[in-house]
């Protein structure tokens, strides 16, 4: 089974190349304030729960998904909607996040990211569009199927 997390410490986990495509362990995107992010899943393997972790970077900006406003969010795809509208919170400047894909342990229930072959192929679709193709790092080969995401970003009221 491959083992990503020695290219990814060796990068200061930044993306790296691995067969030909670029892989990424985290994906960060650089918000307008006031702007929302929409989150959804296209596609996801029943085993293991798969979902994707969604956090603030800077510890004063805070997320809001329907009734619920916190730091740090983790959307599982057997339990979230399949569209969430993430709303970034008013700042001076933009509002950075990172994002990884997470999956539920099966015997402790507890969650798991960055082991094996954990990684994130992105591709920008278009303008404020991206799709996050990841693999859990379960199985003898990386399956970039495991989770599948689309991400848009859709401006301020207002904003070009």
């Amino acid at each position: 089974m491959p083992d990503f997390t020695p290219l990814f410490v060796a990068s200061r986990g930044r993306p790296i190349k691995v067969g030909g495509q670029c892989l990424h362990a985290t994906f960060r995107l650089e918000l307008a304030p006031n702007s929302r992010l929409h989150v959804l899943f296209e596609r996801a393997v029943s085993r293991p729960v798969q979902g994707l972790s969604i956090s603030a970077v800077r510890k004063h900006h805070h997320l809001t998904v329907a009734n619920t406003t916190a730091r740090h969010l983790v959307l599982w795809e057997d339990t979230a909607p399949k569209h969430v509208e993430i709303s970034v919170p008013p700042a001076r400047l933009q509002v950075p996040i990172w994002m990884r894909n997470v999956w539920r342990d099966e015997k402790y229930g507890t969650m798991m990211y960055g082991l094996n072959a954990a990684a994130m192929v992105v591709t920008e679709k278009a303008p404020r569009q991206w799709l996050l193709q990841c693999s859990d790092g379960w199985g003898t080969e990386p399956n970039f199927g495991d989770l599948v995401v689309s991400l848009i970003v859709e401006p301020p009221s207002g904003a070009a």
